[in-house]
Formats: C-alpha cells, structure tokens, sequence
C-alpha cells in the first residue's frame, strides 16, 4: 500500500550523530510509516495540520516520531508507555474499511474530479485559478492524467498545470457568428472608416470633390479591413460563460492523492 519513497528520512538520519536505532512497528495496521490516510482515521498525532507522513524511531527506551507536514519536520517523544498506548488505540480502533480508506486516501475525489475534467471540451479558452501564483490562460488541448495542458502564444507557450494546484476555471464555448450582428459591425466599421476620412478632409481642408470622395471612399475600405477583429471579439463575447470549482474538501483529497501516489507535495 506504501511507496517505498515513504519509507522516510534517510537524509534526516544522515546529520544525525551515529546512535544505536531501529524503528519499530506501533501497530501492524499501519506497519513502520503514517500515511495521510491513517493518520486521518486513527488521529495518531491528534488534529495536526498538513500532515504528509510520519515515522517512528526507537533509541534506547525513548521512541520518538519524526514527522513532514506541508510547513516542515516536527518531532515529538514518547515514553514506552506512551508509544504502547498509541499502538493499543490503533490496534482497537480496527483496521480501515476498504471504502473508508478510498475516500480518506483520496481516490474517490480524485477519480470523480478527472472524470468531470475529461468532459471537459477542447480547444475553448479557458482560465485556471490557482490556490498560490496567478491565474492561467490559454487554449485547453486536454489532459493528461493528473495536469491540464493549454497552450498559448509567445513566452507562454504550452503550460501544463496540475489539478492539484487548480480551485476553480472559467471557459467560453466556441465563437458564435451571428449573420445580421456581423453584417451591423461590418457596417459600422466601414461607416468609421468613412468618418475618419470626412474628419481628415475638415482638418487638412482637402478641396475637389474628387479628392474628398477618394479619402472617403479610403476610409471606409480601411474601416472594412480592420472590422474581423471587432468581429471577433463580438463573436468570443457571444459565446456562453461556463464556470467549474473544485470545492476546498475535495482540493484537499486531490493532494492528498496526488502525494501518496506522484509525491506532489
């Protein structure tokens, strides 16, 4: 049930002055590490905040719990009376019914969120909202497993975002063209082409007929030139608004998930 990658604190050990330890089993429903999961369930370490994993260290008669949260390592020791009793309270709280355990370790939350993402259309723009850092924006072109990939222009290029990290998003169905709302920007695009070639006229005094209808008759041919991208626009603003939020329990299942089986922290 473990990864061995849990298995923890080689690195710690190694400052440590040389002693003569050994890490000991507390109870043979969790073995020598805590997971999230047991922790949650039996409350080993009472209400603690951020727990990642945690592991048990015997030198001597003294026991002592090495434990990584999200904020860093703690330590607490135990007397041999202590740590007995730790395991007693385990050992009658009985081990984890499968279902508990999915829904504590996360699995349930997760798979349920992915499979929601995965109906998810493509190519929409669409922004992610992050728990820390600024939102992201790009194209959504799918995802991966355990990231959302958008892809975007210039320095942004293809970013790839895990859900782990992601409250909530926002994205637009695709443009919506609309014939007579389009012909009404294309005419009015022309119409200020127009009037920007009457406003030059006025201003440079330009005299003939001929020259005025010419500038004119340029404007509005730069005013039609320049209308797609109004239209554009117009067409993205047409597009309905969808909205889809990770509640803040579920987030937190997701890390949870995400920890014990990639070691995204």
């Amino acid at each position: 049930m473990r990864p061995a990658s849990l298995l923890l604190l080689a690195g710690a050990l190694s400052a440590q002055q040389p002693v003569d330890w050994e890490i000991p089993v507390i109870s043979k429903l969790v073995g020598t590490s805590i997971e999230i999961p047991e922790q949650e369930y039996y409350r080993i370490f009472g209400e603690l905040e951020g727990f990642l994993t945690a592991q048990f260290m015997q030198v001597g008669a003294t026991f002592e719990a090495r434990i990584r949260t999200r904020d860093g390592w703690q330590r607490r020791r135990y007397t041999p009376r202590q740590f007995y009793d730790l395991g007693l309270a385990i050992d009658l709280a009985g081990e984890i019914d499968p279902r508990v355990l999915a829904k504590l370790s996360g699995e349930t939350d997760y798979h349920q969120t992915v499979a929601d993402i995965q109906a998810l259309p493509t190519g929409v723009q669409m922004v992610l909202y992050r728990r820390a850092g600024k939102a992201v924006r790009g194209t959504y072109t799918g995802f991966d497993g355990h990231h959302f990939l958008l892809s975007g222009r210039g320095k942004r290029g293809r970013q790839r975002i895990s859900v782990g990290e992601v409250t909530h998003l926002k994205y637009r169905d695709p443009p919506v063209a609309e014939l007579l709302g389009d012909r009404r920007i294309y005419m009015a695009s022309a119409l200020a082409g127009m009037g920007a070639g009457v406003l030059w006229n006025t201003l440079w005094n330009v005299s003939g007929f001929e020259a005025r209808a010419s500038l004119n008759f340029k404007g509005a041919l730069l005013g039609l030139a320049l209308s797609p991208l109004p239209v554009r626009i117009v067409r993205i603003r047409r597009a309905a608004l969808h909205g889809f939020k990770i509640e803040r329990d579920v987030q937190d299942k997701i890390r949870t998930y995400l920890f014990l089986h990639f070691g995204e922290a």
